[in-house]
């Protein structure tokens, strides 16, 4: 029984040890998303507006890129800006998760 309180209190304190490096990758992992999806959802917003747009510098360029996949580049547009706006949930849950042991790590 007492091994098994030891064993339950070392997984504790390693889970305790290792949670601001896991609050850090979370971090990163929702900065990584956000830069990802915003880039798409660029691309995908400036061949939207050249379909759109009635003058042209190059005349068929937007029949070119959206030939017969209009409703896949919108659909890809609104994904986007769903993954834009979850990361940036996402990264100001961690940030908030994160500062209050950076600074009882500083006292």
């Amino acid at each position: 029984m007492d091994d098994v309180i030891a064993a339950e209190s070392k997984v504790a304190e390693a889970k305790s040890e290792s949670a601001p490096l896991n609050r850090l990758r979370s971090m990163f992992r929702a900065n990584e998303n956000v830069l990802e999806h915003f880039v798409q959802l660029a691309l995908a917003a400036t061949i939207i507006l050249v379909e759109a747009s009635n003058t042209r510098m190059v005349p068929s360029l937007g029949r070119v890129l959206l030939d017969a996949s209009y409703t896949l580049v919108v659909f890809s547009a609104v994904l986007s800006i769903i993954s834009v706006v979850r990361g940036h949930i996402f990264f100001i849950q961690v940030t908030n998760m994160l500062t209050p042991s950076v600074q009882r790590s500083k006292q």
